[in-house]
């Protein structure tokens, strides 16, 4: 349960009058039992958090609110080391009235058609399609415009930069006469979209323009097109989502044999249902990802596609504590063979092959949220 604490601001420096301020804390903790492509079955934290949200009424319809996510992970200090991660996660912090909401701040930016595209099926952390066979979820900076919904339709606007490695490509290494890209890495974008929400469906499309600022001999500009909906009839709920990406990689003519400009060209589809049986929610899922040959030197890697289904089932021991069974199995195609294993961060180069890419993982994850 939520602890909210409650208190009154201090006097504005001028006397006006005092506004009222809340503060609440929440969080969930949640530990998994599994395996990964590319690892052997372990014990590990999937989900650590504790968010502190404030929100003040300025009056005259005005609101300001912020929001900070913690990581905790245990033996955090040991994790931070040995990994460079921190502890610190997702923070912003808005102004809203009738114009809408304006937002800035920090945060890991979605999937963006999964959490639709789903519909209702869960999968556990680093055991579903988020990064591993769909794109990933993306760190980044924001500065984004949300509209009041009117008749259920809300727009936005964004500017997200610094975004962070995410999703997959299938180029091979400069040596190879290939580019070696990660195309999302320190890059910005500009965004819009539009989301629907009225009764049993839910509704999300947005079109992004990417620019990478990199300093690196590669460089990715490039263009993305999502659309995700769910629907909700009570006893199942269905899910569908696309998302499509067109761009050229420019290389700098360092190297003889690698291209001066290639094109990228990929598009991924994902459809999931679940049903709720009880305490039992049951569900299920498809996704495809298929990236088309991106021409380095005078050779074409050809079409590579990515294909996987999930089963997964989460049983409520009550309104915060659940436990969650996962099942993936991903197979890979054509296209390069794979230089990295689980991740997909860089699914390029030719010393491994596709099997290793390929294969089944399981999670189970018991969790508590407060």
């Amino acid at each position: 349960m939520k602890k909210s604490l409650i208190a009154l601001a201090v006097l504005a420096t001028f006397g006006a009058a005092h506004a009222q301020s809340t503060a609440t804390i929440s969080g969930k903790f949640g530990v998994v039992i599994g395996k990964r492509l590319g690892s052997d079955a372990n014990v590990s934290v999937s989900d650590g958090n504790v968010t502190i949200a404030a929100v003040e009424d300025l009056g005259g319809g005005l609101k300001a609110g912020v929001s900070i996510d913690m990581r905790t992970r245990g033996r955090e200090q040991n994790v931070a080391t040995a990994t460079g991660q921190s502890i610190g996660r997702d923070a912003t912090v808005y102004v809203s009235g009738g114009f809408g909401t304006v937002a800035m701040g920090s945060i890991e930016a979605g999937n963006g058609i999964m959490g639709l595209g789903l519909g209702g099926a869960m999968q556990s952390i680093e055991n579903g399609w988020d990064g591993s066979l769909l794109s990933g979820v993306s760190n980044v900076n924001l500065l984004q415009w949300t509209s009041p919904a009117m008749s259920g339709f809300s727009v936005n606007l964004g500017h997200f930069d610094s975004i962070g490695s995410v999703a997959t490509t299938n180029t091979t290494t400069a040596t190879t006469g290939a580019v070696a890209n990660n195309y999302d890495s320190a890059i910005s974008a500009q965004q819009i979209g539009v989301t629907y929400n009225n009764g049993p469906i839910s509704a999300s499309a947005d079109y992004a323009v990417f620019a990478n600022g990199t300093t690196s001999t590669t460089t990715l500009d490039r263009t993305r097109t999502r659309a995700s909906v769910s629907y909700d009839l009570g006893v199942i709920k269905f899910g569908a989502g696309f998302e499509d990406n067109k761009g050229t990689v420019y290389q700098s003519a360092t190297s003889a044999t690698a291209a001066t400009a290639a094109t990228y060209d990929g598009n991924q589809l994902i459809v999931g249902a679940s049903m709720p049986v009880g305490q039992l929610l049951l569900g299920a899922g498809y996704a495809r990802n298929t990236e088309s040959g991106v021409v380095a030197g005078a050779t074409s890697n050809g079409d590579e596609v990515a294909k996987g289904w999930l089963v997964s089932a989460n049983y409520a021991l009550s309104k915060r504590t659940a436990i969650l069974g996962t099942y993936t199995d991903i197979k890979r195609s054509g296209g390069a063979a794979f230089a990295s294993g689980y991740s997909g961060a860089s699914a390029a180069g030719t010393t491994i092959a596709h099997t290793t890419n390929s294969g089944s993982q399981y999670r189970i994850r018991l969790m508590h949220s407060f």
